[in-house]
């Protein structure tokens, strides 16, 4: 969870920069920038990244959505949320159909290993 944050806060420090850089672009809509600030906040990007990896390791999709709009407390995000764990929950299921928690009960010699 916290390699999948840590990278989610760079990906949003970087769309903040490009936001601040070229502000005139279309893709951006009307999104407003005053002064030193933007409306990109880093901070959700990590969150939406940590909930996505959490996911893919542990596939504990809507526990993990619900889990997420508590901790902001917000229907604004909820949405991210959703979508980055569904998208998670599909690629961890087409490589590998079990969690990182059945696949050590299951194999029981590759938890032993990695200790």
């Amino acid at each position: 969870m916290v390699v999948g944050g840590l990278m989610g806060r760079m990906m949003g420090h970087m769309v903040q920069w490009a936001v601040l850089r070229f502000p005139t672009w279309d893709i951006w809509g009307s999104c407003p920038a005053v002064g030193d600030a933007s409306c990109i906040q880093p901070g959700v990007y990590g969150l939406v990244a940590a909930g996505a990896t959490m996911c893919g390791v542990t596939r504990l999709s809507v526990t993990l959505a619900v889990i997420l709009f508590e901790i902001t407390g917000s229907l604004d995000y909820v949405l991210p949320f959703s979508l980055a764990i569904l998208v998670a929950r599909w690629t961890a299921d087409a490589i590998e159909p079990l969690s990182i928690y059945v696949s050590s009960v299951v194999e029981p010699r590759i938890a032993k290993e990695s200790c």
